[in-house]
């Protein structure tokens, strides 16, 4: 399951994905519009996340 924590840098998500190929980062970033997710590949993990994750960042 991915870890969500504030994105370093801007606002979002920063979502962490172990996997076999090692750790995965990828920064979700609010938009009128929803979710931006890059890089692209992880956008599916990105939206899955983005509609778990509700918790407003400091």
């Amino acid at each position: 399951e991915p870890v969500v924590l504030p994105a370093a840098l801007g606002s979002g998500f920063q979502v962490i994905e172990e996997g076999l190929n090692g750790r995965t980062s990828v920064i979700l970033s609010s938009h009128l519009d929803g979710i931006h997710v890059a890089p692209e590949g992880h956008a599916k993990l990105g939206r899955a996340v983005a509609a778990t994750a509700r918790e407003p960042l400091a």
